[in-house]
């Protein structure tokens, strides 16, 4: 899985972008080569009000998931986008198998 994370309109600490990978292994290693690519994209308001964290994942044949979410707290946006992203990925993964073995499932059916 390829991560790229891009802070908008303000400076990308290490200290940050540690946290974002984090966070990132831990909610979706366990679909391991099934994703081909995630990017984050975080944004500050001006008066840092509102933050925001996107998560955009690619999944190979099938479109990509955006999430998107705001919080007041920047921590809180990436892991709520994040877990939310997570369970997304699931789904899709899912439906895929399924779909998979119905495909299977048919030759043998009109044989």
């Amino acid at each position: 899985m390829h991560v790229i994370i891009h802070a908008v309109n303000f400076p990308m600490t290490r200290a940050l972008r540690q946290s974002v990978e984090k966070r990132l292994h831990f909610a979706l290693r366990r679909y391991g080569d099934q994703l081909q690519k995630i990017v984050i994209r975080l944004w500050k308001d001006q008066g840092n009000i509102d933050q925001r964290c996107q998560v955009q994942a690619r999944i190979a044949g099938q479109e990509d998931i955006i999430i998107d979410h705001s919080d007041r707290n920047l921590q809180a946006a990436i892991y709520r986008s994040v877990q939310r992203a997570s369970g997304t990925i699931l789904k899709r993964l899912k439906r895929q198998q399924a779909r998979n073995r119905q495909r299977q499932a048919l030759p043998a059916l009109s044989s």
